[in-house]
This record gives structure tokens, sequence and C-alpha cells, in this order.
């Protein structure tokens, strides 16, 4: 089956453990996922979009493909929901750069970095981790590989 199309202000949920989670389709491939989650699906889209942004990721193409994400709906874009100006690209510990929203990159520091999300594409099943462990408080264990010597 060919995975649903990609739409911009398509809201989408999915369900992990006990919870729910959800998130805002930007231009591909990038989504924002909301600081939200709830035990009990939530079927309005109105009751998320309002809801702070956790962050926004680029995300494989899979994140619709039947058994993963679900759409809930479909919301204008607000202002504040965009792809990020930069992101960090890491060769190691040490040594990292820095890709703009033009795609121009630039040598930076890792203090400079870790401030910023690394540039990858989330596999589906990395981003559920990547959303469970964020919002019980850990950081991502993938992150911690690149953050910590």
């Amino acid at each position: 089956m060919t995975p649903k199309r990609w739409k911009p202000g398509t809201v989408i949920r999915k369900k992990l453990g006990a919870w729910t989670y959800y998130a805002h389709l930007l231009e591909f491939p990038w989504a924002a996922f909301y600081r939200h989650r709830t035990r009990k699906p939530v079927e309005d889209p109105d009751e998320v979009v309002g809801c702070d942004v956790l962050f926004t990721l680029a995300v494989h193409k899979d994140l619709l493909a039947k058994g993963q994400w679900e759409i809930i709906g479909s919301r204008p874009l607000e202002k504040g929901l965009r792809i990020p100006k930069a992101q960090a690209i890491w060769d190691d510990a040490e040594n990292c750069r820095i890709i703009d929203d033009k795609a121009r990159m630039r040598p930076a520091t890792p203090k400079e970095c870790k401030a910023l999300e690394p540039a990858v594409i989330w596999e589906p099943e990395s981003l559920a981790d990547r959303l469970k462990d964020n919002m019980d408080g850990r950081p991502d264990r993938r992150l911690r590989e690149v953050l910590e010597p």
C-alpha cells in the first residue's frame, strides 16, 4: 500500500504505550511535535494545535506509512511553526559544523552545536523513543551518544 501523501497542516497522532503523542506536519520532511500527550486519544485537532511545541524534526517518509502515525485532521500552520534556522552536524564529540536553513555549512564549537538539534532524519522507531524519553524527562539515547564524550 502506498503511504499517505504528506500535506503541510496535517495533524497526526501516535499511541506509544499508555500515551498518545501529537504532531503537525510542515514542509516535507519537517514535523513539529507537541509538548502534549494524553491517555485517551484526542479526536479534535484544535485541542492539540494550541499546545507548546516540544521540538521540530526532519522525519522519514515512513512516518505516515500504515501502522505509524495516524492523521486526525488539518489545521493552518501557525506562524511559530517553522523549520529550524540551524542544525548541528557532529563528526565526533569534539568536532561539529552548523548547517542553516539555506544549506550553508560552517565550522562550529561543540558548545554552539549542543544548543541545536542534530541534522538527522528521524526514523519512526527512533522518534518514538525520543518522544517517550523527552516527555519522561530523559535525554534520548541517540542524543546522549553524540553529546556526551
